[in-house]
Protein backbone atom coordinates (compact mmCIF):
# COMPACT_ATOMS: atom_id res chain seq x y z
CA UNK A 1 0.00 0.00 0.00
CA UNK A 2 1.69 3.18 -1.15
CA UNK A 3 -0.32 6.00 0.32
CA UNK A 4 0.46 8.75 2.80
CA UNK A 5 0.28 7.38 6.32
CA UNK A 6 0.96 3.77 5.34
CA UNK A 7 3.04 3.17 8.45
CA UNK A 8 0.22 4.46 10.63
CA UNK A 9 -2.31 2.23 8.87
CA UNK A 10 -0.26 -0.94 8.99
CA UNK A 11 2.22 -0.75 11.82
CA UNK A 12 0.39 1.23 14.44
CA UNK A 13 -3.22 0.37 13.80
CA UNK A 14 -3.41 -3.00 12.03
CA UNK A 15 -0.58 -4.64 13.97
CA UNK A 16 -2.04 -3.51 17.30
CA UNK A 17 -5.52 -4.76 16.39
CA UNK A 18 -4.28 -8.15 15.24
CA UNK A 19 -2.15 -8.49 18.38
CA UNK A 20 -5.15 -7.76 20.61
CA UNK A 21 -7.24 -10.37 18.81
CA UNK A 22 -4.51 -13.02 18.89
CA UNK A 23 -3.81 -12.39 22.57
CA UNK A 24 -7.49 -12.78 23.38
CA UNK A 25 -7.70 -9.22 24.72
CA UNK A 26 -10.54 -8.49 22.29
CA UNK A 27 -12.70 -10.53 19.96
CA UNK A 28 -11.53 -10.45 16.36
CA UNK A 29 -14.58 -8.37 15.43
CA UNK A 30 -14.00 -5.82 18.19
CA UNK A 31 -10.30 -5.59 17.34
CA UNK A 32 -11.02 -4.99 13.64
CA UNK A 33 -13.77 -2.50 14.47
CA UNK A 34 -11.12 -0.60 16.45
CA UNK A 35 -8.73 -0.77 13.50
CA UNK A 36 -11.44 0.58 11.18
CA UNK A 37 -12.14 3.48 13.56
CA UNK A 38 -8.44 4.31 13.73
CA UNK A 39 -8.14 4.14 9.93
CA UNK A 40 -10.99 6.64 9.60
CA UNK A 41 -9.13 8.98 11.98
CA UNK A 42 -5.90 8.59 10.01
CA UNK A 43 -7.70 9.32 6.73
CA UNK A 44 -9.37 12.37 8.27
CA UNK A 45 -6.00 13.64 9.50
CA UNK A 46 -4.20 13.07 6.17
CA UNK A 47 -7.11 14.01 3.94
CA UNK A 48 -9.43 11.68 2.06
CA UNK A 49 -8.63 13.22 -1.33
CA UNK A 50 -4.88 12.91 -0.77
CA UNK A 51 -5.15 9.21 0.19
CA UNK A 52 -7.55 8.46 -2.67
CA UNK A 53 -5.36 10.20 -5.26
CA UNK A 54 -2.25 8.37 -4.08
CA UNK A 55 -4.07 5.04 -4.24
CA UNK A 56 -5.40 5.79 -7.75
CA UNK A 57 -1.85 6.57 -8.89
CA UNK A 58 -0.53 3.25 -7.54
CA UNK A 59 -3.35 1.29 -9.20
CA UNK A 60 -2.76 3.06 -12.51
CA UNK A 61 0.98 2.38 -12.30
CA UNK A 62 0.40 -1.31 -11.58
CA UNK A 63 -2.11 -1.57 -14.42
CA UNK A 64 0.46 -0.13 -16.81
CA UNK A 65 3.06 -2.68 -15.73
CA UNK A 66 0.89 -5.62 -16.74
Amino acid sequence: LRVPGVSQFMTSSMAAGVAKALAGQETPQKALDGVAAEWRQIVDRIGKDRVRDAYKNVVALEDNLQ
